[in-house]
């Protein structure tokens, strides 16, 4: 059973602010669970497979400007 997290500690975690957090949530890119109006959780699971998702290999990085990698 994974712990669930504040926005707060997500976005610690993730290294991004709460808003991202927040924006991610409402698009549906990272999955949360409300206990109400205001209280929102983050199943760590949850936030592992966003940050998965969202972290670029390095491989992928573009070149720096002389070209080499």
């Amino acid at each position: 059973m994974s712990t669930n997290l504040t926005a707060y500690e997500s976005a610690d975690r993730a290294g991004t602010s709460v808003d991202t957090i927040y924006r991610a949530i409402r698009r549906g890119e990272l999955g949360a669970i409300r206990f109400g109006p205001r209280t929102i959780r983050v199943p760590e699971d949850e936030l592992a497979a966003y940050i998965a998702r969202k972290t670029v290999p390095a491989a992928a990085a573009p070149a720096d400007r002389d070209g080499a990698a």
